[in-house]
């Protein structure tokens, strides 16, 4: 596979015609632009042609505290949740949380940065999850910007009890694979008879900037100032160890691990890029078709007169002269 700077120049000197003695109206960084906005639009035809996107578009990314939607609300409680999470033991890769009520009045926010789950049809002493029904909890997630066609933004998504706060890493589990659905299935898999209980994630659109008052993290308003951004919310994990069924008897935190493939509107925006010497997410068999369009792009400016460089000579004097001589 090649890497963006391959591709880039490769379609730099196809334009240039390899000369370089040219005074160059499109730089690299256009070029660069034009390749991701042509991926994507390849991609989304792929899709609409029901050949899927191919595995080498998707590009792995792991989740940190830093993605966690609590963080970014802006308000008091949102600061002491944040406050809390930051004094536990653990890395930031691995302090992620499933927010419920009852860690959430641990940390000291009040219990209401997220919504109550009390509904009909729900156990409320679920004794096989060894906890109380507020408890269960849920964690939102901030993501990059990613081209989320026909649900393929994301996929492969894990996740993996870690270890609890002040404790050694001693309740490592195996990864478990949760299933991306839609907002709505989730929202109403608590009616579900056989499988209310299990793990799953759908994404949802919320707006950074004012909030509606006394409302949860995951329900605010738009306005002029909001700007539309995309969340991975993860449903029905356990927020607290539990040392028995008793209701007072909870124990620390339970960090989770979260990790997925995620389809980038722009690679490079994932943290793992180094510079544009890695690999471009982009099959090769379809890197030809990346390149005739990016170069559709760059006739218009290519067919202006191209003004020749040459050392130790003003062009600029060259041509009033030649102006002049007529």
């Amino acid at each position: 596979m090649a890497s963006l700077n391959e591709i880039a120049y490769n379609i730099k000197n196809l334009a240039y015609n390899g000369d370089t003695n040219e005074e160059e109206n499109i730089g690299i960084r256009q070029i660069k632009f034009w390749i991701h906005y042509h991926r994507a639009k390849i991609i989304k035809e792929l899709e609409k042609e029901g050949r899927g996107i191919p595995e080498e578009c998707l590009q792995r990314y792991d989740f940190n505290s830093d993605n966690l939607l609590a963080y970014h609300t802006g308000t008091t409680q949102s600061a002491t949740f944040k406050a809390y999470i930051d004094s536990l033991v653990g890395s930031s890769e691995s302090r992620l949380v499933a927010i419920s009520p009852r860690l959430s009045i641990l940390a000291g926010a009040g219990g209401n940065l997220v919504p109550n789950n009390y509904h009909y049809g729900n156990d409320l002493y679920p004794e096989d999850r060894g906890g109380q029904q507020d408890e269960i909890g849920q964690m939102p997630l901030i993501l990059p910007n990613i081209l989320n066609i026909s649900g393929y933004g994301v996929k492969n998504l894990y996740v993996r009890r870690n270890n609890v706060s002040g404790a050694s890493p001693v309740h490592n589990v195996y990864e478990i694979d949760v299933p991306i659905i839609n907002k709505t299935s989730n929202r109403r898999k608590r009616y579900d008879r056989f499988g209310k209980k299990s793990v799953t994630a759908h994404i949802e659109n919320y707006y950074s900037g004012a909030h509606r008052p006394n409302s949860t993290i995951l329900n605010p308003l738009p306005n002029a100032t909001s700007s539309q951004k995309q969340s991975l919310v993860i449903k029905n994990l356990q927020s607290m160890l539990r040392q028995s069924n008793r209701q007072d008897d909870i124990g620390s935190p339970i960090f989770y691990r979260v990790s997925a493939h995620l389809l980038f509107a722009n690679p490079t925006e994932d943290k793992s890029w180094m510079n544009d010497d890695d690999i471009y997410p982009f099959p090769d068999y379809l890197v030809n078709d990346l390149i005739k369009a990016v170069m559709q792009e760059m006739q218009i400016a290519l067919q202006t007169q191209p003004d020749l460089v040459t050392d130790g000579m003003d062009t600029t004097r060259v041509q009033v002269q030649q102006k002049a001589q007529r």
